[in-house]
């Protein structure tokens, strides 16, 4: 109260009133409103961890390492453009040639081609290496595709 609006000047001041404010604005959440709000109030709690960063005011090595961490930001954004721009074509192509492909046990109504969305996700999946396989699989049966009798039967 007694630097009034010299406060906001210096920006770990700031960073200190983010963090109150949205420490009370969460209790607050949690006091009066249903469990909608559940998930924001931990990421709240979160932020207060960041106060942290103020010692690097004091130690030459952790600024050294602060900029250093923030120079190879710039250079981990392009790279995850690139990744999104791949994935986006990748999501595209999916859909146009898997798009008519029927439900199986791994490929179903939550891991399918058929809308945009449910194409970056299920790509963003086997990018993670989380049952790329069976979804493979599930794709390269013959019998999957709508008017191609199964060769098997």
């Amino acid at each position: 109260m007694g630097l009034r609006a010299r406060y906001f000047h210096e920006a770990w001041n700031c960073l200190d009133f983010i963090i109150v404010v949205s420490t009370d604005i969460g209790a607050i959440l949690d006091m009066y409103t249903d469990s909608n709000f559940t998930v924001i109030i931990p990421v709240i709690r979160a932020l207060r961890v960041t106060r942290v960063f103020k010692l690097v005011r004091g130690s030459t090595g952790l600024k050294v390492l602060l900029e250093a961490i923030s120079t190879l930001f710039l250079n981990i954004m392009n790279i995850m453009g690139l990744m999104f721009l791949m994935i986006f074509i990748f999501a595209v192509l999916g859909m146009n040639m898997f798009h008519g492909t029927m439900y199986q046990e791994n490929y179903n109504e939550y891991t399918n081609f058929r809308t945009f969305e449910n194409s970056l996700l299920l790509l963003f999946r086997c990018l993670t290496g989380e049952g790329w396989n069976l979804i493979m699989s599930d794709l390269a049966f013959s019998g999957a595709y709508k008017g191609v009798e199964c060769e098997d039967e």
